[in-house]
């Protein structure tokens, strides 16, 4: 349970998007408003103007912690950020059943332990990133080599932890003796606030404040003399 994760910090559930959660909620001008937490297979219900004011969140000091099987286009381009599964295609549930793994962090406070999950651990990495701005701090060990799979990417006063493999957080693992591994994962985020969404809702925003912004853009347009007040303005 998340409450077991954090059991000193309070933790919202976001029952709307996390886009909507702040359009209504964040002053931009408060620092440590908190951690924002993402684990799932994919976070598809995140707008792409969701990823730019997740970026900004970050950006004022606060921290995001995602974990994901599958990273949308927006996110891999705005975090610079290429990823790999050679296990996409895997399906069936006898054949993700028998996908092992073996995880470690480079934190020389775990350095000498490994993690093994013996199920559903696809072989989903992170193939490149800026160097200038990300540390890696995990890896999964494929075929002999290790590759990263735990990074944390710096961005204004805050940073973003980006993991591939989700599955460790789920209850099979957690109390199969593995929710150390899970433990050490989000130590690294500050003590604060936990904003945790489970993706449960699309953005009611997003595509309204777009439409919003396009009609008013056709209205100037639309009319000979407010078009060229337009162009002053924006000039």
């Amino acid at each position: 349970a998340v409450d077991d994760l954090f059991p000193n910090q309070e933790i919202v559930q976001l029952k709307e998007n996390f886009y909507d959660y702040l359009f209504l909620n964040y002053d931009s001008s408060k620092a440590d408003f908190g951690n924002y937490i993402c684990i799932k297979n994919t976070a598809n219900k995140l707008p792409e103007e969701g990823v730019t004011d997740l970026l900004s969140f970050v950006y004022n000091g606060n921290n995001a912690f995602i974990s994901l099987n599958y990273f949308s286009d927006d996110l891999l381009t705005q975090l610079d950020i290429t990823t790999n599964n050679l296990d996409k295609h895997v399906y069936d549930k006898a054949a993700l059943k028998a996908l092992k793994g073996e995880f470690s962090l480079v934190d020389e406070r775990f350095e000498d332990q490994k993690f093994t999950f013996d199920r559903n651990i696809q072989r989903h990495y992170f193939v490149t990133y800026n160097e200038n701005k990300t540390m890696v701090l995990g890896n999964a060990k494929i075929d002999g080599e290790l590759v990263p799979n735990f990074l944390k990417i710096y961005h204004g006063k805050g940073a973003i932890y980006v993991h591939s493999n989700p599955i460790v957080f789920t209850n099979y693992n957690l109390l199969k003796g593995k929710e150390e591994y899970a433990a050490h994962l989000l130590s690294y985020l500050p003590s604060n606030t936990i904003f945790w969404d489970p993706q449960i809702k699309w953005s009611k925003y997003a595509n309204n404040r777009a439409k919003d912004q396009d009609s008013v853009f056709k209205f100037f347009l639309q009319h000979k003399t407010l078009t060229w007040f337009l162009f002053v303005a924006l000039s």
